[in-house]
């Protein structure tokens, strides 16, 4: 029964954004995130959860504005640098209706998705679409025995079957420079993401303004 919305992070040493626990018997549920922007720290999002009588369900990651994982002034002093967006650790707690939606993962470090220890049914548990993604070096997505690149983009939609309306793209924000990441007119953001019920951005902006909400904490006008 957590909610953190409409909030700036940024500069972090570790993660922004984390529920997880080592136990005993704890349960995670009803934790949403939504239409926040975060920058410039180590990892965007964390979760685990642990042990395997704990248990994990209705989490939401929604609207978020992610930029610049591990670009921030602690990953070079860190003993394990890496710098991730969405960093899941080994969880064998029983997960269901993890929700990634509707978020834009700019630009990494290391991964924009990592969750290399995850079981093929944890793995499954997660439902994610109409994110926006880019990270131009390195592997993007890191699973089990199998990483992908952002150019492999697709290969990694047909084998999860995940995220079909997802895009990689250059998400295009306003002024990026000056930390401002409104969308620009010409995003592939706008009118790209789902309706989540959802009525107002992280301005209060109605959403949506034109035919479908947009991806991120920004509704554009």
């Amino acid at each position: 029964d957590c909610l953190v919305e409409r909030c700036r992070l940024w500069e972090i040493y570790d993660a922004a954004l984390t529920n997880q626990s080592s136990g005993p018997k704890t349960p995670h549920y009803n934790i949403r995130y939504r239409h926040n922007v975060i920058w410039n720290s180590e990892y965007l999002f964390e979760y685990w959860n642990r042990p395997e009588e704990s248990e994990t369900h209705d989490i939401y990651f929604e609207n978020n504005t992610c930029v610049n994982a591990g670009h921030g002034w602690g990953h070079t002093q860190r003993p394990d640098p890496s710098g991730r967006h969405l960093c899941f650790y080994t969880s064998p707690a029983r997960a269901s209706n993890i929700f990634i939606r509707n978020n834009i993962f700019f630009e990494a470090l290391g991964n924009a998705f990592y969750a290399p220890t995850w079981p093929e049914e944890a793995v499954a548990a997660l439902v994610m679409d109409n994110n926006c993604w880019y990270q131009a070096e390195g592997r993007m997505i890191s699973f089990p025995k199998i990483s992908y690149g952002m150019d492999e983009f697709a290969a990694y939609q047909k084998d999860r079957n995940k995220e079909g309306r997802s895009i990689v793209a250059v998400p295009k924000f306003l002024d990026p420079e000056k930390r401002d990441f409104h969308l620009a007119p010409d995003s592939p953001c706008i009118d790209a993401g789902a309706d989540l019920g959802y009525d107002a951005d992280f301005e209060g902006t109605i959403i949506p303004q034109d035919k479908a909400p947009d991806m991120g904490a920004y509704e554009r006008k």
